[in-house]
């Protein structure tokens, strides 16, 4: 099983949760950093350690990863959000989202916080949703990987 990059892919879920409304300057760039860290890092993981676990699991998981590579640049989130965004974040500092507040002074409305996307193709979209829609691709993608290390001869 990818037991592994599951509990990689666990605390992606926690950082989501930590991307809430209010978090901002210095406190916001880390924890997005660390999601977008974390949500790579659960292909390290099931590389380098769950693919140690039987020879079935490894030959599971270097056929899921030969077949990502060939379909390349699909799926884009993967290959543009999880492998550029890590990337641009790890290897230059650059971080491709952003946040705005508008404060509302005298208003009885509280404060509107936006958290977008600013560059590639999920441009314009929440981060909180990009974000989300990347743990529901590990979680498919793990899921064909332990089914076919079980049905494998």
């Amino acid at each position: 099983m990818t037991r592994q990059a599951r509990l990689v892919l666990d605390d992606c879920r926690g950082a989501l949760e930590e991307l809430t409304d209010g978090v901002h300057d210095a406190r916001w760039r880390r924890r997005w950093v660390a999601a977008m860290v974390l949500l790579r890092a659960v292909g390290h993981v099931l590389d380098n350690v769950d693919s140690q676990r039987d020879p079935k699991m490894q030959a599971a998981i270097a056929d899921a990863w030969m077949q990502l590579k060939r379909r390349k640049p699909e799926p884009t989130i993967f290959w543009q959000f999880i492998y550029d965004e890590r990337n641009n974040v790890v290897k230059e500092y650059l971080v491709g989202a952003g946040h705005n507040i508008t404060v509302y002074p005298g208003a009885d409305r509280p404060a509107d916080y936006q958290y977008v996307i600013n560059t590639g193709p999920y441009k314009g979209r929440q981060q909180r949703e990009v974000i989300a829609e990347a743990i529901k691709w590990w979680e498919q993608y793990l899921d064909a990987i332990d089914a076919a290390a079980s049905h494998a001869p």
